[in-house]
């Protein structure tokens, strides 16, 4: 159906069970899903970084963010910052709604998202391929889906050796209770990221899947590896850069 509509240049909303895809004129121009944070928590954090409050005001109000507070995080934010901030949200959001077994997806015609008017616009192929591209870099971090949906739990307590400073406050809101989008939503960051910094924790022994879960776990007796060789962890790098740098 997805295909179809691009090639119609169809205009709408196409929702699946992980979210919703606003299209105009066939190409994909705003995203959204229950397991991402959404663009209102990176813009609520991003004003808040350029207010010069630190990480404890972009948490207070990346919980807080709600559509309605949008309009002025707008208008405190760059124009580039703002493009950057609304296609990671948009991406983080497709990576949920084509996520394999999302059902089938269902159209609504002439929808419009009030953001989707004059954002910029990505191919349903571009959309597809990211999607596929970040299913395949986590199952090359470390291969158990159970990590994006169930609370993790952390194996000890937190550790005095080196841990990145990004995965470190990642760790330090690990609880047993939160999910990887609880995470996400606290700390203002895509949730995609998030699950790469929990399954590299998993993958270093630091947290591992609460006992609730069930899923494809990586391989039985075999320890994880330490390292990665990934070509698009450097795309990730410049993302977070540009947006820790301001």
């Amino acid at each position: 159906m997805l295909h179809r509509l691009a090639e119609e240049g169809a205009t709408g909303a196409y929702t699946r069970a992980g979210g919703t895809l606003f299209l105009v004129e066939g190409r994909v121009a705003h995203a959204e899903s229950p397991a991402a944070p959404g663009l209102e928590a990176l813009l609520s954090r991003e004003a808040a970084r350029l207010r010069g409050h630190g990480r404890r005001a972009a948490h207070e109000r990346a919980e807080s963010a709600e559509a309605a507070q949008l309009p002025s995080a707008l208008g405190r934010l760059p124009s580039g910052l703002l493009e950057l901030c609304h296609r990671l949200a948009l991406f983080d959001a497709v990576f949920f709604v084509l996520a394999p077994g999302g059902g089938p997806g269902r159209f609504r015609h002439g929808v419009r998202h009030g953001l989707s008017t004059d954002a910029p616009r990505v191919t349903t192929v571009a959309a597809e391929r990211e999607a596929a591209r970040r299913r395949a870099l986590l199952d090359r971090v470390w291969p158990d889906t159970r990590l994006d949906g169930v609370p993790p739990v952390r194996t000890a307590p937190l550790p005095g050796a080196p841990v990145p400073d990004r995965r470190r406050a990642v760790l330090e809101l690990v609880d047993g209770i939160r999910t990887a989008t609880d995470i996400a939503r606290l700390l203002g960051r895509p949730a995609f990221h998030t699950l790469v910094d929990l399954r590299r924790l998993a993958a270093a022994g630091l947290v591992r899947p609460g006992p609730s879960g069930s899923g494809v776990s990586g391989p039985p007796g075999e320890p994880p590896p330490e390292e990665f060789a990934d070509p698009d962890i450097a795309l990730l790098r410049r993302l977070r850069d540009a947006l820790e740098g301001l």
